[in-house]
């Protein structure tokens, strides 16, 4: 799953990816790109005791994400409202 946020002059591309580690379990990354310029990842460890849902993990991987890039100040609260806006209207 991949998003795209025209904000202004700003690209915003917003990707999750899935992976399985046989000793972890599944893994969720969020990785967000503003023009084209890697600006935060987050990830999302499902134990492989608990059931994996791609929601939650996408929910969590995301918020990390979206800390990492508003630490780094790549981001204001405005592009992550919209952000949120842009992924919760995607989930419906």
């Amino acid at each position: 799953m991949s998003l795209r946020i025209k904000e202004g002059n700003n690209d915003i591309e917003i990707m999750f990816n899935y992976t399985c580690d046989p000793e972890l379990g599944k893994l969720t990354t969020s990785i967000i790109k503003l023009n084209n310029k890697h600006i935060g990842m987050g990830q999302a460890i499902c134990s492989i005791k608990d059931n994996f849902c791609k929601a939650t993990g996408r929910k969590i991987s995301l918020t990390r994400a979206i800390e990492v890039a508003k630490e780094n100040k790549k981001i204001d609260k405005n592009i992550s409202k919209k952000i949120w806006e842009t992924y919760r209207a995607s989930c419906k």
